[in-house]
């Protein structure tokens, strides 16, 4: 039996960061269990402040490799956050701006069409 689920055109913006995002988090708790020999609770919770830009400080990376990458997903893992982010502001500007145009009637024909 398959099972077939349909995803508006509005969600699928933000499918593949999310996606992203999740898989970078798990990815990333999976390295620092296997590399820096952390529970891999401590190591998803130093991914999550790591990528929050918290940085506690209560759990560090100790080997050289550890280190080097940290200082990758850092990087990826900030920018990826902050362009889902930059998604998520843009999808609610829009929808506050469509209920406004909705709701001045600015839509009627005649008066120009605006997409947004």
């Amino acid at each position: 039996m398959k099972v077939k689920i349909k995803i508006s055109g509005k969600l699928k913006a933000f499918l593949a960061p999310v996606l992203l995002f999740i898989a970078l988090l798990f990815g990333g708790a999976y390295f620092y269990h296997m590399i820096e020999g952390w529970e891999y609770v401590d190591a998803l919770y130093f991914t999550v402040i790591t990528v929050a830009t918290v940085g506690y400080g209560d759990f560090h990376p100790t080997t050289q490799i550890g280190k080097i990458m940290t200082i990758l997903f850092v990087f990826i893992g900030i920018s990826l956050a902050f362009y889902f982010f930059s998604l998520l502001g843009r999808y609610i500007l829009r929808s506050q701006l469509r209920r406004e145009i909705q709701t001045r009637g600015d839509t009627k024909k005649g008066k120009g069409v605006i997409k947004i």
